[in-house]
């Protein structure tokens, strides 16, 4: 069974690989964020020090990550910079699917979300660009949950989670951030230890619904700008909901809070080491992880521009958040049918809202639903 998955999922991954090629280098973008990143890339390999020589708002995970490729001889030029996104392309959505697969035993969802991930987390806009390296990282997270979910015991996960985690946060900080926000939010639902604390449940939950609004406070005097938070603190706050009634795994200690930190020390040291040791002071890092890119918006700012209709569906979201809490607690003990088809039901609409972003160029598109919907 595994074998045949396997190459299964190989098959998949070849017939992904050609399309990709075909997609990955069909079109080019004026602004050329691509080749900023390259030369800065080649720029590290030959041996200058980050945010000294090399000033760019993205953290130093990222320059040591590909400087590994450059090392075995990737000259970073366009079409080796685009063979190299491909490959972290093929990898975000392998990954995805074969985490599903593992945590379902069902090897049609799997290949489903290598499908449905291939399709949409295209990275063909900005070959190079860090937002493909902290998608495979995002994903890595989700990831180990899945997989190890019963199966994995042991310090491992734990460890594994930090590291990632702190590898997002030193590759783009904005990001990394919120993966480690919902980390401590899943923590707190999951430990009973924590769990079982009203108070620490209830600060963990308005943290979690809050982060919009605090990080985008600075304009919020704008329309868009309050309509993108309200979207993300509602959709915030259904989570909220609807995990209100779920109960904390009871195998879970605090200690092994421990390893998750860990992880993310061991791996944030040695990424800093690197940086020093190839030149960069201590300065230099807090200004290029931390103080350059609280000061992107000055340079580049563009407000999500989200219809008029957002906030009418994230309201109808966070009442069936409320339905389903209801129905959760009131209920004397689970009906399977009524479970499964509510989840089905819900996994559909995802799908159908997903689906409707697909398009391949030449090849293939599918427009089941507008994009406005698909920002919703």
């Amino acid at each position: 069974m595994i074998a045949a998955s396997g190459a299964i999922f190989a098959a998949a991954t070849a017939v992904a690989a050609y399309l990709g090629y075909l997609w990955m280098f069909t079109g080019f973008t004026a602004y050329d964020d691509e080749g900023a990143m390259l030369i800065s890339l080649r720029s590290f390999v030959a041996g200058q020090a980050l945010y000294d020589k090399v000033v760019l708002q993205y953290g130093p995970f990222y320059f040591e990550f590909f400087g590994l490729f450059g090392a075995l001889g990737v000259p970073f030029d366009n079409d080796s910079g685009r063979f190299v996104t491909l490959a972290v392309w093929l990898a975000i959505a392998l990954l995805a699917g074969v985490a599903v697969f593992a945590f379902t035993r069902n090897l049609a969802l799997g290949l489903s979300t290598h499908l449905i991930t291939f399709a949409t987390a295209t990275l063909t806009s900005e070959p190079m660009h860090p937002s493909g390296l902290v998608c495979l990282l995002v994903i890595g997270i989700a990831s180990v949950a899945l997989i190890s979910a019963g199966r994995w015991s042991g310090p491992w996960p734990f460890l594994v989670t930090g590291a990632l985690t702190a590898a997002a946060i030193l590759t783009k900080i904005n990001v990394g951030g919120f993966a480690a926000i919902s980390i401590v939010f899943a923590c707190v639902l999951t430990f009973p230890t924590l769990a079982r604390n009203r108070a620490i449940r209830l600060v963990a939950a308005a943290g979690f619904v809050a982060v919009p609004f605090l990080l985008m406070r600075a304009d919020l005097n704008q329309v868009l700008a309050q309509r993108y938070a309200f979207h993300i603190g509602l959709c915030a706050l259904a989570l909220v909901v609807a995990t209100s009634a779920s109960h904390p795994d009871p195998n879970r200690r605090l200690s092994e809070l421990g390893w998750v930190f860990a992880g993310g020390a061991i791996l944030a040291v040695l990424v800093l080491a690197v940086a020093l040791f190839r030149g960069s002071n201590p300065n230099d890092l807090l200004h290029g992880i931390i103080l350059y890119p609280l000061d992107q918006p000055r340079a580049y700012e563009a407000l999500l521009q989200l219809p008029s209709t957002t906030l009418a569906w994230d309201a109808l979201g966070l009442c069936g958040a409320l339905l389903w809490t209801l129905y959760r607690l009131l209920a004397r003990r689970p009906e399977v049918a009524i479970e499964g088809a509510i989840r089905l039901l819900a996994g559909l609409v995802i799908w159908v809202i997903l689906l409707g972003g697909i398009h391949i160029p030449g090849l293939f598109q599918l427009s089941s639903l507008n994009q406005p919907l698909l920002l919703q």
